[in-house]
């Protein structure tokens, strides 16, 4: 089972924490894809009446696409690399107004692709597994 929930828009907040730094990920046009992956396993024996099914984490993934001007991209050519880990924090709704849902978990970036455009824009696609489900709060000035 998998649910998939989309956010897009000027107000979407993000940040990708590592041990060398944090970094705003920011641009002109952005968006966030959460796929919430989760599996149930039939665990019936044999020839038994009733079923039995346990749950299992599959793991949750986080793909994002920014527009941005590549002069301000400089560092995430190495936050940003495959196999990457640390914490990823994203808000909807007015991206860092107060009392907005905050999503964080404990990452590590999958792959990624940067499309050079023109006029000194580039494209980033970036996706990360989440090694454990996402925590949600609620944001705070300051946070």
């Amino acid at each position: 089972m998998s649910r998939t929930t989309r956010y897009a828009g000027k107000d979407l907040y993000a940040s990708w924490t590592t041990a060398t730094g944090t970094t705003t990920l920011t641009g002109d046009q952005r968006t966030l894809t959460w796929n919430r992956n989760k599996q149930w396993v039939d665990n019936t024996a044999g020839a038994d009446a009733a079923t039995s099914q346990k749950y299992l984490r599959a793991a949750d993934t986080v793909a994002m696409t920014i527009a941005a001007h590549s002069d301000g991209t400089s560092e995430w050519d190495t936050e940003l690399a495959p196999g990457k880990a640390g914490t990823l924090v994203w808000s909807t709704g007015a991206g860092t107004a107060d009392a907005y849902p905050k999503y964080t978990c404990e990452a590590q970036v999958l792959d990624g692709a940067v499309t050079e455009d023109y006029a000194n824009m580039t494209e980033w696609s970036i996706n990360w597994e989440c090694l454990a489900d996402p925590t949600k709060g609620a944001w705070t000035s300051g946070a």
